[in-house]
């Protein structure tokens, strides 16, 4: 039932790679990103409070804030 009805959105998850040396320069730069899962998920809005409709059909305010499941 949570996968069908609040994971709803594809998520990916990932962490930056190790930095990268470059020969010619002989600067460092970002390495290509580690990525630690891919799947369903879940991302709720910020910002203020949303619109949500009870199992009786009335709206209520809910002040949750962005998060990702």
């Amino acid at each position: 039932m949570v996968e069908t009805r609040i994971l709803v959105d594809t998520v990916e998850i990932s962490r930056p790679g190790e930095p990268v040396l470059d020969p010619d320069s002989g600067e460092y730069h970002p390495g290509p990103d580690t990525i630690i899962y891919t799947g369903p998920g879940a991302i709720s809005a910020s910002g203020g409070p949303g619109l949500v409709l009870s199992l009786e059909g009335q709206a209520y305010a809910d002040d949750t804030s962005t998060t990702v499941c």
